[in-house]
């Protein structure tokens, strides 16, 4: 309805920049959008998502997996009020695989091995949204695309060969894990962060959601 709220739901964080980062994501979605849009974590920061959901409103998980927090986390708050949608997550628009390509080509990739680094996660699906990820770039880019967590960095880097290597980051904002993979000596994306393919990307789930809501009541 007209007085529904849209929530941008997203992972808390102790990392200032990475807060500011979701924050510019925020107020760039606003602006795309020509409405309000109100950030919601899931854990760590305040204010919570639970506690912001009103009847009516539609949430966006600005989330690249759908681990648990998009699972479990999203939903439960959800069902704190009536009526509430949420949109599918960010990592299943195909305008965020424009937006990795355009950030590992500002760090001058591809490179002949190029290997998404991101958060990794214990649910099988997400590793598996993921591995697709890697196979769809590694098609696009026609180069080797290999992955790593930060608990498999280590062993990962130690075999590469830095004339040949990079990272492509595969996280939203900047934050702790960011800074470890930019820190092992080898050439290494941003985070996707407020890129205009990003913001595209969460404008359209937005829109679809509410096309959707629109044929239902018509």
């Amino acid at each position: 309805g007209l007085m529904s709220t849209l929530l941008l739901a997203a992972h808390g964080t102790r990392h200032a920049p990475g807060r500011e980062c979701v924050g510019r994501i925020r107020d760039a979605l606003a602006t795309e959008l020509g409405k309000q849009v109100v950030l919601g974590w899931v854990d760590v920061c305040e204010p919570r998502l639970e506690d912001l959901v009103g009847d009516g409103d539609v949430i966006v998980p600005a989330f690249l997996g759908d681990g648990f927090h998009v699972q479990h986390d999203v939903p439960q708050a959800a069902c704190r009020a009536r009526d509430v949608l949420v949109t599918e997550h960010l990592g299943t628009d195909a305008r965020v695989l424009d937006a990795l390509d355009a950030r590992v080509r500002e760090a001058g990739g591809p490179w002949p091995v190029t290997v998404l680094s991101w958060a990794g996660s214990r649910r099988r699906g997400s590793r598996e949204a993921t591995a697709r990820v890697a196979e769809q770039m590694a098609e696009r880019w026609q180069v080797e695309v290999t992955m790593m967590t930060p608990a498999t960095m280590d062993e990962t880097v130690e075999v590469l060969d830095p004339s040949q290597a990079g990272l492509a980051t595969w996280l939203l904002a900047p934050g702790v894990f960011s800074e470890r993979f930019a820190a092992q000596g080898l050439p290494c994306s941003q985070p996707l962060a407020e890129h205009p393919y990003v913001v595209a990307a969460l404008a359209d789930l937005v829109r679809e959601i509410q096309r959707a809501q629109e044929q239902t009541a018509a």
